[in-house]
């Protein structure tokens, strides 16, 4: 039998605490982020998004690439059972690799952004500037490449 978790208030210092902690993040929510995503040529737009702040991420895994831990098939499955059990989605269909995807990396060394896609985009430029505004990778200065990889050809997936 599983045990029930228990409710309790938030209050004093452990409050103040949380506040602080949030209040310290409030310059830093336009950060460029890195992580992964699938496009939908339905809407036009991006969902599914995993984005976490890249330059955070280069300290914590102290490597060439950088990108969020999660994995396309995992959130997908997640997120179609969810939709399926709570009256269907027209986004989670089928199986994650027939949905145009994708992931951003960051290169802490050369401080270079990619948006790594597959042939799928050449059918979708506008995908582009979608990407690039739910990873918060606007703005001019930063360099940003798109670049097509078979992994994220439709069809292919983890361990193809």
């Amino acid at each position: 039998m599983e045990k029930d978790t228990e409710i309790t208030n938030i209050g004093g210092e452990r409050l103040q605490g949380m506040m602080d902690s949030m209040d310290a993040n409030l310059e830093s929510q336009e950060d460029p982020k890195v992580g992964i995503f699938w496009y939908s040529p339905r809407i036009n737009d991006v969902f599914g998004v995993v984005a976490v702040d890249a330059k955070e991420r280069a300290k914590i895994e102290n490597r060439a690439e950088v990108s969020c831990k999660e994995l396309h098939k995992y959130v997908w499955k997640k997120n179609y059972n969810y939709y399926k059990n709570h009256g269907g989605n027209i986004l989670y269909q089928g199986d994650y690799k027939y949905t145009p995807r994708g992931r951003v990396f960051y290169y802490p060394e050369t401080e270079e952004y990619v948006i790594a896609v597959g042939d799928w985009i050449d059918d979708h430029h506008d995908a582009i500037q979608k990407i690039k505004e739910a990873f918060d990778l606007t703005d001019p200065s930063l360099s940003v490449k798109v670049q097509k990889g078979i992994h994220w050809q439709i069809g292919m997936g983890y361990g193809d």
